[in-house]
């Protein structure tokens, strides 16, 4: 998939999909600053990502540990 659009959407929805489908987040902080952002944000809630998109986005996450928190 990489980090262009993806056909058929953009890659910001997908990857607020792919966030969304992961059970061990729980309340993901979304901002929004312009009325596409919230556009954005709800057509992930309705986007079923296909495994090889899940894949890709999979590859591309890096992990980070938790920082401010002790």
């Amino acid at each position: 998939m990489g980090h262009r659009d993806p056909p058929g959407g953009n890659f910001a929805i997908h990857q607020l999909a792919w966030l969304l489908a992961r059970p061990e987040v729980t309340a993901p902080v979304i901002g929004v600053t312009r009325p596409r952002h919230l556009a954005d944000a709800l057509s992930a809630c309705e986007l079923e990502l296909s495994a090889d998109d899940r894949a890709a986005l999979e590859r591309a996450y890096v992990p980070h540990r938790v920082a401010g928190f002790e």
